[in-house]
This record gives C-alpha cells, structure tokens and sequence, in this order.
C-alpha cells in the first residue's frame, strides 16, 4: 500500500529548498554591510539621524539579493545538473524544489521587496526596483547579461556593489558628492568579486558554453583585471579616508581589526573551496568590514561612545 508523503513535510522541505535557492551566507555579509555604510555615510555627512526606514531598506536589499540568487539557480538549474558540486547547491538541479515553485518563491518575495522599497520612499523605490530588474535581466533568457562579455561586469557591479550603498544613502541624502568616492570603491570590489567568480567557475562555464568577460580575455588577463580591481577599491577608500566621509577613529578599528584577522590562517574563500594566500582574504576582510560597519551603526546611535 502506497503511503503519501504528509502535507507538513513537504512544505518543510519546500522552505528549506527556497532557503537554500536564497543563499544567505553567500550574500549578507556583503549586503548588510554596504546597505549600513551607505545609510551612516548619509547621515554622517548631512548631520541628520537614523529612522526606522534603515531596517526596512536591509531587510529589503538582503531579499532583493536573494531574488537574484533564486532566479539564477532557475535559470541555470540544467546546467549545473551537470556539474557534481554545482548540482548539489542548486536545490532545482539536486531535484529539491521544481522550477514552476522556485518561480513562485521568486515572484512572492520580489513582490515583497518591491513593497518594502516602496514603504521607504520614492528613490529606495526607483533605485530597489531598477536592482531588482538588473538582477532578473542578469540571468533570464534571452537577455542573459552575464553571458554578455563587458555588460556581464557593469550588472554585477552595479548589483552587488554600486545599488546596494545608493539605496540606503538616498534615504537620507539624494546628492552623494564626496561619498562618490567610497561608492566608487566599494563598486570595484563587487567588480572583483565578479572577476573571480568567473576565474573560479571558468572550466565549467566553458563547458556549459557560456560566454563571459573571462572566457573572452582569458583567465590570466582576468586575473590582472581583478587584482587591478582591489587596487582602486584601496585607493578609493584612502582618498575617502582623507576627504573625511567617515570618522577618523574607524581607521583605527580597521587597522585593529587587520592585525587581529592577521593572527589566524585563513584558507577558503567566501564560498568555502581552498584558496591561496592573496584570495584567502576574502574571509578576514569581510569580518573586519562587517565589525566596522556595526560599530559605527553603536555609535551613531548613541550604544557607543567615545
């Protein structure tokens, strides 16, 4: 006698599979920090307060990335079922969610963000929106940017960098001015990111026949790309240093926080996989970010003082 598989099971291991469609650890600890840093650049430049848009607006950038991630797991679900590693953190390829619910899952929580951006103000709506649009086009055929050779690098960084710091700074200021600098930066490190993604994906993206900045100018060209990348993202963060974007004494806590990370030996990158000594950084600047940001967040509004 055939039993069927109870109701509340498979709604759990349906969450659990858009849980892991929405790969939150690959993605917040860059999302909130950069969300943070552009709304207490903001405030901190024009003498005015945090709100509780700011909660809204981090929840609101962190399900906007996820949709990103969801919808690129749809779209290249029958790819990645080809790739052992690749099949197993693509819950629609390991066969733990259909791609008819994965878009479900996709459309709700768009619809979700948009709303959110839209409870903050017009510009979090327009600047929200148009990330949730690039994040679609990204991935969708037939647009498909990242399969389009220069376009593939300006969507991610403006994604994954750029949008993520204007969405919070125009909360509270729509005239960044010196803090271009900063967002700049923080623009090249996604633009890293993007780089080495490609260099790490390269064999199987060549495979599958995707057509990207990488495979076009070739892996080592790529790589001076990418390491040119973190030297401007170096120097646009010391000019930001010495136009006073943010408090001085958060120098300090960089400075602290590097000879603390320093102490241990990191050896995997963002997403886990064993790395070298250059790309083993990742890790230790993210938590130094991260550690920087919140504590700048205590201070300004008032958990700190100094």
């Amino acid at each position: 006698m055939a039993f069927e598989t109870p109701h509340y099971q498979v709604t759990s291991q349906r969450l659990k599979a858009i849980i892991q469609l929405m790969r939150l650890r690959q993605h917040v600890p860059f999302v909130l920090p950069l969300t943070l840093l552009g709304a207490l650049m903001a405030v901190y430049l024009n003498d005015v307060e945090l709100d509780w848009r700011l909660a809204l607006i981090v929840l609101a950038n962190i399900l906007g990335m996820s949709c990103a991630f969801i919808i690129n797991d749809i779209e290249d679900s029958d790819d990645d079922a080809q790739d052992k590693h690749k099949r197993q953190q693509n819950a629609i390829s390991s066969g733990l969610i259909t791609k008819h619910a994965a878009r479900i899952a996709f459309n709700t929580l768009a619809a979700l963000t948009l709303g959110l951006y839209a409870l903050a103000g017009m510009w979090t709506f327009i600047l929200g929106g148009s990330g949730l649009i690039l994040a679609y086009l990204y991935s969708v055929h037939p647009y498909r940017f990242k399969a389009r050779p220069g376009v593939d690098l300006l969507s991610h960084a403006l994604g994954g960098g750029s949008l993520q710091v204007l969405i919070s700074y125009f909360l509270y200021d729509h005239s960044p001015n010196q803090a271009w600098y900063l967002i700049a930066g923080m623009t090249t490190a996604s633009l890293y990111g993007q780089f080495y993604n490609q260099i790490q994906d390269y064999d199987h993206d060549r495979k599958t026949g995707l057509k990207n900045t990488t495979i076009l100018i070739g892996k080592s060209t790529a790589t001076t790309f990418m390491y040119a990348s973190i030297g401007i993202t170096i120097l646009c963060i010391w000019h930001s240093i010495r136009l006073g974007i943010f408090p001085h004494w958060l120098v300090i806590v960089i400075f602290a926080g590097g000879i603390a990370c320093s102490l241990f030996v990191w050896q995997t990158d963002m997403r886990g996989k064993p790395v070298g000594f250059l790309e083993a950084f990742q890790v230790p600047v993210l938590l130094v970010l991260n550690f920087t940001v919140l504590l700048w967040l205590s201070w300004e509004v008032g958990l700190l003082t100094l």
